[in-house]
C-alpha cells in the first residue's frame, strides 16, 4: 500500500467517530498549565511556535499543519495524533511520544527527537536534515521517501521500519538497530554505520556510497542489484548478486 493510500486513510478515520472542538493557542497553553487533556482536540493551522507544551497530553489531537516550531514538547503525549504537513522544526520533543501518530511530509528540520517514540508512526515523506535523533525508538515505523542530512541518529531503532526509498547524505547511524529493516531503492550517502546491527535487512536495489559498517553485524542482510562505492569496511561478506 502507496504511503499516499494510507494518508487518505488516515484522514477518514480522524474524522469519523471524535468530537473536536476548535480553541485558541492561548487557551492551549493555559490547559497544559493546568494539566488538562487537549486528546482528540482540532488544531489544524494552530500556531504554537515556542511554547512550552512539556507534559502535554495531544493523543488522536488533529494538529495537521500546526507550528510547532521551536516548541518546547519534553515528555509530550503525540501518540496517534495527526500531524500531516505540520512544522516541528528546531523544536524540542525529547523523550515524547509520537507512536501510531501521522507525520506524513512534516517539516522536523533541526529538532530534537532524543529517546523519542514512534513506533509504528506514519513519517512518509518527513525532512530530518539536522535532527537530533539519538536513542529514539522508530520500531516498525514508515518512513518512506523520507530525507535529510546531518543527522544523528546514534543507537536509534529502527528494526522492521519501512525504509524505502529514502535519501539520507553524511549522517552518523552509531549503533543503529535496522534488524529486518526494508531499506530498498535507497539513496544513502556518507553514512556511518559502525557497531550496527543490520541484521536481515533488505538493501535491494539500494545506491550506498561512502558508507562504514565497520564492525556491524550484516547476518542475512541482502544487496541484491545494490550500487556499492567507496565501503570503509572491506572485510563485509556482501553479494550484490542475489536473486
Amino acid at each position: 500500500m502507496h504511503w499516499l493510500t494510507i494518508y487518505g486513510i488516515i484522514n477518514f478515520v480522524h474524522l469519523a467517530p471524535t468530537i473536536m472542538t476548535l480553541i485558541t493557542p492561548e487557551e492551549v497553553t493555559h490547559k497544559i498549565e493546568l494539566r488538562q487533556s487537549l486528546a482528540y482536540a482540532e488544531l489544524s493551522n494552530i500556531n504554537l511556535e515556542g511554547t512550552q507544551l512539556s507534559g502535554g497530553q495531544f493523543f488522536s489531537a488533529y494538529l495537521r499543519t500546526a507550528n510547532l516550531a521551536k516548541a518546547r514538547c519534553q515528555g509530550t503525549d503525540f501518540s496517534r495524533a495527526v500531524l500531516i504537513r505540520a512544522n516541528l522544526s528546531q523544536g524540542s520533543f525529547n523523550a515524547a511520544n509520537f507512536s501510531k501518530a501521522s507525520l506524513i511530509q512534516a517539516n522536523c528540520e533541526g529538532a530534537i527527537f532524543r529517546e523519542a517514540l514512534f513506533l509504528k508512526a506514519q513519517l512518509a515523506g518527513t525532512n530530518f536534515t539536522g535532527v537530533e535523533g539519538s536513542c529514539a525508538d522508530f520500531t516498525e515505523a514508515n518512513l518512506e521517501e523520507a530525507k535529510g542530512q546531518q543527522i544523528n541518529f546514534t543507537q536509534a531503532n529502527f528494526q522492521k521500519a519501512n525504509l524505502v526509498k529514502t535519501q539520507f547524505q553524511e549522517s552518523n547511524f552509531t549503533q543503529i538497530i535496522l534488524r529486518q529493516a526494508s531499506c530498498i531503492n535507497i539513496n544513502w550517502s556518507g553514512i556511518i554505520l559502525p557497531d550496527s546491527n543490520l541484521q536481515g535487512t533488505d538493501f535491494t536495489g539500494g545506491k550506498l556510497e561512502k558508507l562504514n559498517f565497520e564492525n556491524s553485524s550484516l547476518v542475512t542482510a541482502s544487496f541484491a542489484k545494490a550500487q556499492l562505492r567507496d565501503l570503509q569496511e572491506k572485510r563485509i561478506p556482501i553479494r550484490t548478486n542475489q536473486q
